[in-house]
């Protein structure tokens, strides 16, 4: 029987069917991080006695003591990283979890409970998806031909989830937006999944939207936003004629685009210190025989994306699709912390995920070519590999997507840096 209070939630439809892939998993779960526990999973483990699972605890549940809101809080995980092959003791001979097996899953910590499902709630408002670095949903989500659907399900209350209770949000337009974020982000993924263009264009209306609905007044009446955010979706979708992207052919458009990428995520290719950015330079120069890196780069790219990447979108496009609408699900409009804060604006909040999603966008294909230079080859692994890196590396960490759009915020040329980062 489960501890866990039912709810429902608003989620891909897919997700209902979800089962874990156990033995037969090639990228087990119970490997490579560290697993926070929570505190009453914590005690329970650490209280027991049994001779089987008292001696296989000892090495792998750790306590650390951390500030959090003025006071000092315990925290626990499992050193998975501090364990041989980074495996949990956990496991048995066939990778399955002995606590599953022998005590059963209410016994599980709520991250391995969960895992990989990610609940969230704006006040009584629930909202599910999951993590990109599970094999089942790679396959669930990203490899399907068809579009992704999306309805109210069964779910379980997650302890953990993420919240944000709109009533410390002081301004009145920028919470009745996050209230209504189930039918902003349906109005976006409805553009991301118009195949009659191509995925730079939905891109592209996807963010004149965004921008619409923050240069367009708000009905003063709040119970009328929800329609109001349709009406803009469809006006917007009337003038798409007007927002097609051209592809950059040139190498110096494509220099451009590296550099900004590099702007964007600090790779360093120009971000050096000024005190010895001369001498960065030098040392990147000559690790590619003397010639300008990003010159470089940008030829590989050109070269990749024009010869493989764009055949395999040929046949292959609605993975890029379903990648897109998975991200946009997953994480538009879900900056807690920063809307915890009070005082926002939906100019600010907007101009993020504008910058955000066309990011994520430019990084994804660059990242792509780097995979498909690894693997030798392109194909639907190479893909599902890239999502996955994408997944554990950028979007898993949003803290780097925050400090890499900061570099890029303040630039007057806001349009301009959207225009190029599309046009890959």
């Amino acid at each position: 029987m489960s501890p866990y209070i039912k709810i429902h939630a608003f989620a891909p439809d897919w997700i209902k069917d979800f089962h874990c892939a156990g033995k037969n998993c090639p990228q087990t779960c119970c490997h490579g991080w560290n697993i926070p526990v929570d505190e009453v999973h914590a005690l329970n483990y650490l209280g027991m006695s049994d001779a089987y699972f008292a001696p296989r605890f000892q090495p792998l549940l750790k306590k650390t003591r951390r500030k959090q809101n003025g006071t000092e809080q315990d925290h626990y995980f499992l050193n998975l990283l501090g364990q041989p092959g980074e495996i949990c003791t956990l496991q048995n001979a066939e990778g399955l979890c002995d606590i599953h097996l022998k005590l059963g899953a209410s016994k599980l910590c709520s991250t391995c409970y969960f895992f990989p499902k990610i609940l969230w709630q704006i006040d009584e408002q629930w909202t599910l998806s999951t993590e990109l670095s599970c094999p089942v949903v790679l396959q669930s989500a990203i490899n399907r031909p068809e579009p992704v659907c999306f309805q109210s399900i069964p779910a379980e209350k997650d302890p953990q989830a993420e919240w944000l209770e709109t009533i410390f949000i002081l301004d009145n337009d920028c919470r009745a937006l996050l209230l209504n974020r189930n039918t902003v982000v349906m109005e976006v993924i409805h553009f991301l999944q118009d195949r009659s263009m191509g995925i730079a264009d939905r891109v592209n209306l996807a963010c004149q939207y965004l921008g619409a609905l923050k240069s367009e007044n708000p009905p003063e009446d709040k119970s009328q936003t929800a329609l109001w955010i349709t009406e803009v979706a469809a006006a917007t979708a009337h003038r798409n004629g007007l927002f097609q992207v051209e592809q950059f052919s040139s190498t110096k458009d494509a220099i451009d685009w590296v550099r900004l990428l590099s702007r964007f995520f600090n790779w360093g290719l120009q971000s050096a210190p000024k005190f010895n950015r001369e001498a960065h330079n030098d040392f990147l120069k000559v690790l590619c025989a003397n010639t300008d890196p990003a010159e470089m780069i940008a030829k590989n790219y050109l070269d990749i994306r024009n010869n493989t990447l764009q055949p395999f979108f040929i046949d292959h496009e609605y993975m890029m699709e379903n990648f897109l609408v998975h991200f946009i699900f997953s994480d538009m409009l879900k900056q807690f912390s920063e809307y915890h804060s009070g005082f926002i604006t939906v100019q600010e909040i907007l101009d993020y995920e504008i910058l955000q999603l066309c990011a994520i966008f430019a990084l994804f294909q660059f990242l792509l070519v780097a995979q498909n230079i690894a693997a030798g080859k392109m194909d639907k692994d190479v893909f599902l590999q890239t999502v996955y890196h994408v997944g554990r590396s950028y979007i898993h960490f949003p803290a780097s997507i925050s400090q890499s759009i900061t570099r890029i915020q303040e630039d007057p040329d806001q349009e301009e840096i959207v225009r190029l980062l599309l046009r890959c």
